[in-house]
């Protein structure tokens, strides 16, 4: 099926895609935020010592992984919750100018209507929750790995959930 099969007649495929990955790089660009804050977390457990390298401060604490994330998984949320307005906005884009509205709800598939405005933004939607669960699985991957051993609590469901 074809891209411009899913969307209003009135709106490019290429503008549609264009605005989806915007808000797949914007989401995205959020969660760097959990990578700003995991450095300074982890910066502040080491000390230099006089002969140059670098130890582990023997009053070392490393924040949880929840007190890391923040709000860096914001921007999917965001993301999903604009998919509303978008599907308002195909609804929408029916009713201006030649009055499609009116066609649209006399064909014969009465689904035609709701598949062009609600398919896209669902399953953009879709693919921004999916987006979020790599991020959240790639930031918990970096704070698993990086900390050090000893500071980590004893197994990895609780350090992902406390």
């Amino acid at each position: 099926m074809k891209l411009q099969a899913l969307l209003p007649m009135t709106l490019s495929p290429a503008k549609v895609l264009q605005g989806l990955g915007f808000g797949a790089l914007a989401a995205s660009a959020c969660d760097l935020y959990f990578l700003y804050l995991y450095a300074q977390a982890s910066e502040n457990l080491w000390y230099h010592g006089v002969d140059g390298v670098r130890y582990l401060k023997a009053d070392a604490f490393m924040p949880s992984f929840s007190a890391l994330l923040g709000f860096s998984l914001y921007g999917c949320i965001i993301a999903v919750l604009a998919m509303i307005p978008l599907a308002w906005l195909f609804w929408h884009s029916h009713c201006v100018g030649s009055k499609s509205i009116y066609t649209m709800r006399r064909l014969p598939n009465r689904w035609e209507l709701p598949r062009r405005c609600f398919t896209i933004p669902i399953l953009a939607g879709l693919c921004y929750v999916a987006l979020a669960a790599v991020l959240l699985l790639l930031d918990f991957s970096i704070y698993w790995w990086c900390t050090p051993r000893q500071l980590l609590p004893p197994s990895a469901w609780d350090a992902f959930w406390h």
